[in-house]
This record gives C-alpha cells, sequence and structure tokens, in this order.
C-alpha cells in the first residue's frame, strides 16, 4: 500500500500486514495528493508545483524528474499504457506515456 505525506511532500510504502512503513518515506514534488499504481510504477500528482513524480513501484526509487502537467493537477489514473492527469486550475487532462 502507498500514501502520500503532503506535510514533508513524501510518499510512504505501507506493508499491508503490520500497518507498518517499509523502507524511508520517498522525496517527490510539492504538495503530493493524489496517487495510482499501474504500468509498474506509482505515479504521484504534485498539486503546489504543477508535476508528477513517477516511483518504481519495484525499487521504491525516482524516475527521472518531476513530470510538468496543467495547473493545479487534482487526479490521476493509470490504464493503456499511459498516466492520465486532472488538473483543476486549467480544466486540462495531460497524457504522460508510461514508457517516458
Amino acid at each position: 500500500m502507498w500514501v502520500t505525506n503532503s506535510g514533508d511532500d513524501t510518499v510512504s510504502r505501507i506493508d499491508a500486514v503490520t500497518g507498518k512503513p517499509v523502507g524511508a518515506p520517498i522525496p517527490v514534488g510539492d504538495d503530493p495528493e493524489a496517487l495510482a499504481i499501474g504500468e509498474g510504477s506509482v505515479w504521484v500528482v504534485n498539486s503546489d508545483d504543477d508535476t508528477v513524480s513517477r516511483i518504481d513501484a519495484a525499487t521504491g526509487k525516482p524516475v527521472g524528474a518531476p513530470i510538468p502537467v496543467g495547473d493545479d493537477p487534482t487526479g490521476i489514473a493509470v490504464g493503456a499504457g499511459s498516466a492520465w492527469v486532472t488538473s483543476a486550475g486549467d480544466g486540462t487532462v495531460s497524457r504522460i506515456t508510461a514508457g517516458r
């Protein structure tokens, strides 16, 4: 299980059986608000810096730099080889190819 920690701009992996964190929190962008899991990655919406951070689900390591998306991203879904991000500030949907 994965959770966002907006207080310190990180994401944590939680053991579903024990309820305890697995490893150290993973730094992401400013104000992580939502996440989705798919295509071998954890995709994290960072609402205050208008980016998406990608984390390798197996290793817990970031994959590349945060990816710019629309203004005030608030939601994310993964499917069909892409991550889809909704942005409330400008009413857009951004598509991020999972192979990126």
